[in-house]
C-alpha cells in the first residue's frame, strides 16, 4: 500500500527542476522586455539633462548682454531636445537682440511651424517675426540710400575732374602772334554774348538739377513702419543719374561761359600795343596776343 504514493512523490520530485527551469525563463523573458524600455528612457533623459544645462549656459550669457553666445548654446539645446520648442524660440530671441535679423525671423518661422497656436509664445514669435521684417526692410533702405549718396559724391568728382581738364586745354591754346589784327568790337561783344548764354544755361541746369534733388529727398525718408514707400529703387536711381548729369554739364558751361566773358571784356579794353584776337579752329578755339 505504501509503495504507490512513494512512487508519485518520486514522480513529482522528478519534474521539479523543469517547472523551476521554465519559469526562471519565464522571469528572464519579462526582464529583458523591461529593461530595454528603461535604457532608452535613460539616454533620452540624457539629452534632456545636456539640453537643459545648455539653456542655463545660454540664460548666464543673456544676462551678460552676449546674446550672440546665448542664441548659440539655445540652438544646441534645441538640437538635443527638439520636443522643447522653447528653446528654439529662445535663440531667434536672442539673434533678434544682438541685430541678426535675417537669422531670427528664419528661426521665428520655423519655430511657428511647429507650435501651439493657443500658446502666449506663438504670439509673441509672430510680433517678433513683424519686428525683423520692418528691420530688414529699414536696413535695405538705408542701404540704397547710402547707394545713392555714394553715386551723387562720385557724380560731382567726375564733374569737376572734366571741368579741370577743360580749363587746362583752354589754357594750353594761348598763343603768341606778332603782327596780328585788332579785333573789332562786334567780335568782342560776340564773345562776351556767347559766354553768357553759356552762364545763363548752364545756370538752369544746376537750378533744375537742384530741383530733382530736392524733390527726392522726401521721397527717401522712411515712413512710419521704417520702409520707403515714395519711389523705387529704380525709379530713385534714375532721378539721381539725371540730377547728376544736369549738374555736372551745368558746371561746365558756366565755366566756359566765363572764360568767353572774360576773353571778350580783354578784347573790348585791348591798347594798340597789345592785340588780342579769337581765332577758331577745327576743335575749339585759339586765343591768339600780339605784342
Amino acid at each position: 500500500m505504501r509503495r504507490g504514493p512513494e512512487r508519485a512523490l518520486l514522480r513529482q520530485a522528478a519534474s521539479l527542476p523543469s517547472w523551476l527551469g521554465l519559469l526562471c525563463a519565464c522571469l528572464t523573458a519579462t526582464a529583458a522586455v523591461h529593461v530595454a524600455p528603461t535604457r532608452a528612457h535613460a539616454a533620452s533623459l540624457d539629452k534632456a539633462e545636456k539640453a537643459a544645462a545648455f539653456s542655463i549656459i545660454a540664460r548666464d550669457k543673456a544676462r551678460e548682454k552676449n546674446f550672440k553666445a546665448c542664441a548659440e548654446f539655445y540652438h544646441q539645446a534645441a538640437a538635443l531636445d527638439p520636443s522643447q520648442g522653447g528653446y528654439l524660440y529662445s535663440a531667434a530671441r536672442c539673434e533678434q537682440k544682438s541685430q541678426q535679423y535675417a537669422a531670427a525671423a528664419k528661426n521665428y518661422r520655423r519655430f511657428l511651424k511647429g507650435a501651439d497656436e493657443s500658446s502666449g509664445l506663438a504670439a509673441k514669435a509672430r510680433s517678433h517675426l513683424a519686428e525683423c521684417q520692418r528691420a530688414l526692410e529699414k536696413r535695405r533702405a538705408h542701404q540704397a540710400a547710402l547707394r545713392l549718396a555714394a553715386q551723387r559724391a562720385a557724380a560731382r568728382k567726375a564733374a569737376a575732374q572734366a571741368a579741370k581738364a577743360r580749363g587746362k586745354g583752354a589754357g594750353s591754346g594761348v598763343g603768341v602772334n606778332k603782327g596780328a589784327a585788332a579785333p573789332t568790337n562786334v567780335t568782342a561783344w560776340s564773345t562776351i554774348g556767347g559766354g553768357v548764354v553759356l552762364a545763363g544755361v548752364g545756370g538752369w541746369l544746376l537750378v533744375s538739377a537742384a530741383g530733382i534733388i530736392s524733390d527726392l529727398e522726401p521721397k527717401l525718408r522712411p515712413g512710419a513702419g521704417g520702409t520707403i514707400d515714395g519711389i523705387s529703387y529704380d525709379d530713385a536711381t534714375a532721378e539721381q543719374s539725371r540730377a547728376n548729369v544736369r549738374q555736372g554739364t551745368g558746371i561746365a558751361l558756366i565755366a566756359a561761359g566765363v572764360v568767353a566773358g572774360g576773353v571778350g571784356a580783354w578784347m573790348l579794353l585791348d591798347s594798340p600795343k597789345r592785340r588780342v584776337t579769337l581765332v577758331p579752329t577745327g576743335r575749339g578755339g585759339l586765343l591768339r596776343v600780339s605784342f
